[in-house]
């Protein structure tokens, strides 16, 4: 996945490629329905957000995660308010509004890799090791999209017992 990752990076299509994936998940009846939407700042590798946070900011309430020692708390995004946290990702200050789980419509994750299976057609997503997502959608009651640049799509990936299906892939 370094390799395929740093080939497609090194490809330039990163910005064009993150636009068409997210311009699919804006046509989603799912995203044009959500008042309240989880995203992601985008670290290399994953589909860009930050064009996308700003495009969305006061259209709708986004919410983006801050690391803590306990997990990931929610929390509203608001161009301003960002500094660096765990791993030089930029997160909304602790001073940016707190929300619950219950108070997402829509969510939209990343991940190194996806599979879906082909009998069931559950999407699944394996994370970086941390297990920070694996615990926040456990608590998530809205339906949750992957995206992901097409590379990281698998046939086959690792599926733990406490993984959560994802609802939907953009590729």
């Amino acid at each position: 996945m370094k390799a395929a990752e740093k080939d497609f990076l090194a490809s330039g299509k990163a910005g064009a490629e993150s636009e068409r994936i997210l311009g699919k998940l804006e046509q989603s009846p799912e995203f044009r329905n959500a008042e309240t939407v989880l995203a992601y700042m985008s670290i290399p590798g994953e589909v860009l957000t930050g064009g996308f946070l700003s495009a969305w900011y006061g259209r709708k309430k986004l919410l983006l995660p801050l690391v803590t020692p306990d997990g990931l708390e929610l929390r509203e995004y608001r161009p301003d308010c960002l500094v660096p946290g765990y791993a030089g990702i930029l997160e909304p200050g602790a001073d940016s509004e707190l929300y619950m789980p219950g108070d997402v419509d829509f969510a939209f994750v990343p991940g190194v890799a996806f599979s879906v299976d082909g009998q069931s057609g559950k999407v699944w997503r394996l994370g970086r090791g941390k297990a920070y997502y694996d615990r926040l959608l456990a608590s998530l009651e809205c339906r949750v999209a992957g995206v992901a640049f097409p590379f990281r799509l698998l046939d086959d990936i690792p599926v733990d017992p406490w993984d959560r299906p994802l609802d939907m892939l953009f590729l």
